[in-house]
């Protein structure tokens, strides 16, 4: 059954169990928290469009997350600085730009898992080619962290290995696209193969590792 949502068009991607700081200044969003800063989600993020395409009126890509705030700080003039944690996917049906903030038609989508025996042995892999890639971090940059512990349920696992790695906003976008955790983990083992061989060359080189968008994340 639709639903509503505020609508907050950001240029990053947000995925499900990932905690991520915003800090509201715009006039449109402020008026967003004052009528919504107390809900427990008050708004759904998608990724923007730099262009909009001229048959689709909305500024966002269709797939989303619904953020729940989990802390937050109206700081003396009127701004907000937020921590919000991705909740459920949704897809937008229909988009209201009447208010000062755009107001969401949103269809929730189902984790799917696909295959479970595919899914347990796509998880091993992609497990062991991430500890692979952190102890290359490691080696490369000298620093010390602690075991990463990946989910065992292999559709949290899947959001919890993409938020990590330092991939290109579209190829985010398109993993959160994905439509059971089998695909997105299949994606998943080719792009952390990837970073691997970058990692491999960077280490080769003598180079810092520098990625055009992100940075990895190890906690």
């Amino acid at each position: 059954m639709p639903s509503l949502l505020p609508l907050f068009p950001l240029g990053t991607v947000l995925f499900a169990g990932m905690p991520m700081p915003l800090h509201i200044f715009e006039p449109r969003y402020l008026q967003l928290m004052h009528d919504h800063g107390t809900d427990t989600i008050p708004f759904g993020v998608a990724l923007i469009h730099s262009e909009r395409p001229p048959h689709r009126p909305w500024p966002a890509h269709s797939v989303g997350t619904a953020a729940m705030v989990t802390g937050r700080t109206e700081l003396p003039d009127g701004r907000w600085d937020l921590v919000v944690e991705g909740q459920q996917r949704f897809r937008i049906v229909d988009f209201d730009e009447s208010q000062r903030y755009g107001i969401a038609t949103i269809e929730w989508l189902e984790e799917m898992l696909g295959d479970p025996t595919e899914a347990d042995a796509l998880l091993r892999t992609v497990g062991a080619q991430f500890h692979r890639y952190a102890g290359g971090i490691t080696r490369l940059t000298k620093r010390r962290f602690s075991g990463v512990m990946i989910p065992e349920d292999p559709v949290r696992a899947s959001y919890d290995l993409v938020s990590r790695l330092p991939l290109h906003t579209w190829e985010r976008q398109r993993l959160l696209e994905a439509g059971t955790a089998v695909e997105r983990l299949r994606e998943l083992s080719l792009l952390v193969e990837r970073e691997l061989a970058l990692l491999l060359h960077a280490g080769a080189a003598g180079l810092a590792v520098n990625h055009p968008e992100s940075r990895f994340s190890l906690n």
